[in-house]
């Protein structure tokens, strides 16, 4: 009885701090939002938001490339409730933020410990970059909560060798595909790795195949609506987007954006662009076949900087009436927060993945997680927001590192004192 209701005191005390570190992450966004936001779309912003508002107006004009159009959707749908004004959809954002970090607490708490779940939410709360892109009009304001639910059940259904569990995770991998088609060719990966995988008598197993099949069944049901759509608009067969395509053809091409993009333009309907954007890009590669592994070791190193695509400006520079105002107290503060917790995310959760993660079929997952997101963004088009749905996973282990540092620490020190 009584070791029940300590455990029952040790969770309420765990949702309370999981609430009050959800709270403050999402407390922090929307103080950064309504004070540092730009009243300016920025890059990709161009793509997102005009497409919402056409999407409110009855019209759902792609643009010059189809991208996945789930957070379109989702960003039209806060227009239709609360008018396309930047705040009432900053301050949404800023709330799926808190959740995203409250979820991560939860995933530490299975993965690792409850402690490791707290550390990792905190960390996540104060890094820069998760700040900068919740007050941004970008897919990963709902593919990370997405890719978050959709690891957790592929790993669940890694381990539980249920066909219902892997017909789950292929449900929430489409949805995350349809965020960022990032997750569809991850999902593929997925499903290779289901079948492959041994049973827990050591073999190679049908059920292993079967539930790969699931997997991807699962997730092509899910994105079949949108494909159809394409196929009935564009008169042609594109799964989720022909962006893929497009970045493909653009790193390849040498060109600046905007004269890559009006070469596509010039190239007819998105079927036909997607063709020859495919077949350049191979012509490409027959004259140059190590391309994307020469690339991986000039972008990699850019991608992993913390002076790159740095977040610091954006957060330090207040948004008056007047006049934008760089605050140099916040300038130096955020100058020192975004490389050290980028690395201790990083490395920390590498580090503690090894150290840490016994059970070898998560480690193996999160490995390919993490060689898959290095590798394609590495060798593709590289940004440092991509890798914020690795930096979730990680920062679970870098937490549990952490955390076992401290009381080993904490243990040395009161054994001295004893001493």
């Amino acid at each position: 009885m009584k070791a029940e209701k300590t455990q029952t005191m040790g969770r309420d005390s765990f949702v309370l701090k999981v609430a009050i570190i959800a709270l403050a992450a999402a407390a922090i966004s929307i103080i950064w939002s309504v004070y540092f936001r730009s009243p300016e779309l920025r890059f990709d912003e161009n793509y997102y938001y005009p497409l919402a508002q056409g999407i409110v107006g009855g019209a759902y004009e792609d643009g010059y490339v189809i991208r996945a159009p789930l957070y379109p959707l989702f960003l039209a749908g806060l227009f239709k409730v609360g008018g396309d004004g930047f705040t009432a959809v900053l301050i949404v954002q800023s709330i799926i933020r808190g959740l995203v970090v409250a979820g991560v607490a939860y995933m530490g708490r299975k993965y690792v410990s409850g402690a490791a779940g707290l550390v990792a939410a905190g960390l996540l709360t104060i890094y820069p970059s998760m700040i900068s892109v919740y007050m941004s009009f970008l897919t990963e304001v709902i593919y990370i909560p997405l890719f978050l639910v959709s690891f957790y059940l592929v790993d669940r259904a890694s381990a539980a060798e249920r066909t219902g569990d892997a017909a789950k995770a292929g449900v929430a991998s489409g949805l995350a595909a349809l965020a960022r088609s990032t997750s569809f060719f991850l999902t593929v990966v997925f499903a290779a790795w289901f079948a492959i995988m041994k049973s827990r008598g050591g073999r190679l197993s049908r059920p292993g195949f079967g539930r790969a099949v699931i997997l991807i069944v699962a997730m092509l049901a899910v994105i079949s609506p949108w494909t159809v759509r394409n196929a009935v608009v564009h008169k042609g067969f594109i799964p989720i987007g022909d962006d893929v395509a497009f970045n493909l053809y653009l790193i390849t091409s040498g060109m600046r954006i905007r004269q890559a993009s009006s070469e596509w333009q010039s190239w007819g309907t998105h079927p036909e662009r997607q063709r020859e954007a495919y077949a350049r890009w191979l012509a490409y590669l027959k004259d140059d076949p190590a391309f994307h592994l020469k690339r991986l070791g000039v972008v990699l190193p850019r991608v992993f900087s913390a002076s790159w695509a740095s977040p610091v400006r954006q957060l330090s520079t207040l948004q008056t009436e007047d006049e934008p105002r760089e605050i140099p107290a916040l300038k130096a503060v955020f100058s020192a927060l975004h490389p050290l917790i980028l690395y201790i995310i990083m490395i920390g959760g590498l580090a503690g993945l090894l150290a840490l993660e016994k059970d070898g079929r998560r480690r193996t997952l999160v490995l390919i997680v993490v060689v898959y997101f290095i590798l394609l963004h590495g060798m593709t088009l590289a940004r440092s927001r991509f890798m914020l749905p690795l930096a979730c996973v990680m920062a679970v282990y870098s937490g549990g590192l952490i955390v076992r540092v401290l009381r080993r620490l904490g243990s040395t020190m009161r054994t001295r004192r004893s001493g």
